[in-house]
């Protein structure tokens, strides 16, 4: 599935592709698409704590800490 379909997915993901590369960004951009890639990946509890694992390695692996 293409994300960019999704509401308010374009505006994110123009704003990346221009450089504004920013923790709530990727922390948006994660939300958005953590369903699709739960599923892609046979996962199927969309639990909070499961979205919220999703996002904390998205935007570790742009913001390493």
């Amino acid at each position: 599935m293409n994300i960019s379909v999704l509401p308010g997915a374009t505006e994110l993901i123009n704003s990346l592709k221009s450089g504004q590369v920013t923790e709530e960004r990727i922390t948006q951009i994660a939300n958005l698409y953590f369903p699709v890639a739960a599923v892609k990946a046979g996962i199927l509890n969309l639990s909070a704590e499961n979205r919220a694992e999703f996002v904390r390695g998205m935007v570790e692996g742009y913001f390493p800490k």
